[in-house]
């Protein structure tokens, strides 16, 4: 086949930094390995919404995927500094009051767990 022929198409995640919020961590290894499958770096994974809150202040990021609830309260104080930062986010999560997430951001994203992999990167690819 002529290389002209060849059509190279960049992974849908290509060159983003992603971030992390989710406190089961089987969830947040599995949507790393998903992302980065997908062409992202995950520069950070929190747990927690103190730890999130520092890494929103320190790290460089393209977007972000938020669980609603984590142990230490919901992530809403984290999607606000996100939104502060004009960084893009979304929502995956299994419960929550979606209502309060709705009436702060009208528009936000929220996809429910559990879900395919190939939906969660696209919903976060339109995001971005």
């Amino acid at each position: 086949m002529p290389q002209s022929d060849i059509i190279t198409k960049a992974p849908p995640l290509a060159g983003r930094r992603i971030f992390i919020v989710e406190d089961e961590p089987i969830v947040a290894i599995d949507l790393k390995y998903t992302f980065e499958h997908a062409g992202a770096t995950v520069p950070a994974i929190s747990g927690s919404c103190r730890d999130a809150l520092r890494a929103v202040q320190e790290l460089d990021l393209d977007g972000a995927v938020l669980d609603y609830n984590l142990a230490d309260g919901d992530s809403l104080p984290i999607a606000k500094a996100l939104a502060d930062q004009a960084v893009p986010f979304m929502f995956y999560s299994g419960g929550g009051d979606f209502s309060s997430i709705r009436k702060l951001w009208p528009q936000v994203t929220i996809v429910r767990k559990p879900t395919q992999s190939t939906k969660i990167v696209q919903a976060l690819r339109d995001l971005l």
